[in-house]
């Protein structure tokens, strides 16, 4: 299963990495120091249940304005 996760952050790594280590493709959508850091570091999530990706798919997009999402 190929999947984007838009948004990135608290939740959105939390879920995309669960999906990642369950055998999903997962694209991680954000922007700076954040991508910056997926990319050189991969993503750590730290709950009762630690778990590192050391390799994520991370990338930013670039929208011009809202009205062109209609």
């Amino acid at each position: 299963m190929r999947l984007a996760i838009v948004g990135a952050g608290r939740l959105g790594g939390y879920f995309g990495a669960r999906l990642c280590r369950g055998g999903a493709d997962v694209l991680f959508i954000a922007c700076g120091a954040h991508l910056q850091a997926m990319k050189t570091d991969g993503l750590r999530i730290e709950c009762p249940d630690p778990f590192h990706i050391a390799s994520v798919g991370a990338r930013t997009i670039r929208v011009s304005s809202a009205s062109s999402m209609s």
